[in-house]
């Protein structure tokens, strides 16, 4: 009885101390080598924090000790030069797939509900570019009658977005999710 008793403490303890990590599974398509990081920013910078091999399926796993604080971080692609943005949280083991032909429209989330919901909330966002796009060319325009038509299209542009944020559960997900609404 005390043998078993002694081994179920074992595996509880061993439970708990794998939980307390992150684990990032990171299939990035059309990649059989290279290195993904995984960044953070701080301030107006942006720090490495880990790193993994893409291994010859594809995947690198970004795997830490350490639970990481909630907020937004970086998994940066091979070369350094392309990035998506990711949701750690209380959720901090599941899946991605990249695929680097569209990073907004090509990144799928499994196993984290608030990554999911953050990438359709880019996505959305995305298709408002063209509306941003004519915003910022009247805005460089400067004459009064131009600056009156971006106010429009600006007023129109910042409704879609609190409508979007009102028909979504965003607002009232987690607090790591919320300060990226404000």
């Amino acid at each position: 009885m005390q043998k078993l008793f002694i081994t179920a403490i074992g595996i509880f303890w061993a439970t708990i101390l794998h939980a307390q990590g992150y684990d990032i599974s990171v299939k990035v398509k059309d990649y059989k080598q290279g290195t993904v990081y995984l960044g953070h920013y701080m301030g107006r910078s942006t720090y490495l924090m880990d790193s993994a091999q893409i291994g010859p399926n594809g995947v690198a796993q970004l795997k830490g000790k350490e639970k990481a604080l909630g907020g937004i971080y970086l998994v940066v692609l091979p070369g350094r030069q392309r990035y998506t943005e990711v949701l750690l949280d209380k959720q901090q083991t599941f899946s991605m797939t990249v695929d680097t032909a569209d990073l907004v429209k090509g990144t799928v989330y499994t196993g984290s509900p608030d990554n999911e919901l953050f990438v359709s909330y880019n996505q959305y966002l995305s298709n408002l570019e063209a509306d941003n796009r004519e915003m910022q060319r009247l805005l460089a325009l400067r004459t009064k009658e131009d600056t009156t038509k971006a106010a429009a299209v600006q007023a129109e542009l910042f409704k879609k977005i609190n409508i979007k944020e009102k028909k979504s559960s965003l607002k009232t997900r987690k607090p790591c999710f919320r300060l990226f609404l404000r």
